[in-house]
């Protein structure tokens, strides 16, 4: 996938890098997206803080995950939509829309750094 993007996209960057080590700078991020991979990660946790600390102030955070309907395709790995909030939340994100609940196979959530207020 990285080989067709640096192929389709010469001028742009890509990195390749687990999402508990990402290789950027603090608050080097205007947009983090994550598509259907969460359930791979093995420390989802981390992987959020990291993302957490690569986000600049007001950044916005998506992801994209399989619904619990999936689950025994996945295995425990995959989490509910208030597992993932929750673990959002804990890493210092604010969200700002998460979806309905329905009959769906994929559940997309938007959070925020909070931005910082210097009096």
């Amino acid at each position: 996938m990285v080989s067709e993007a640096v192929r389709l996209n010469p001028h742009v960057s890509f990195h390749l890098a687990s999402a508990e080590s990402l290789p950027f700078l603090d608050e080097a991020a205007d947009i983090v997206l994550i598509s259907l991979s969460f359930h791979h990660w093995r420390n989802q946790t981390k992987g959020l803080q990291e993302i957490a600390r690569v986000l600049r102030p007001g950044g916005i955070f998506c992801i994209a995950y399989h619904t619990m309907l999936l689950a025994k395709l996945f295995g425990r790995r995959v989490k509910s939509c208030k597992q993932i909030q929750a673990l959002l939340v804990s890493a210092g994100l604010v969200i700002r829309q998460h979806p309905r609940l329905g009959v769906r196979f994929v559940l997309i959530t938007l959070a925020q750094k909070p931005s910082s207020c210097s009096l």
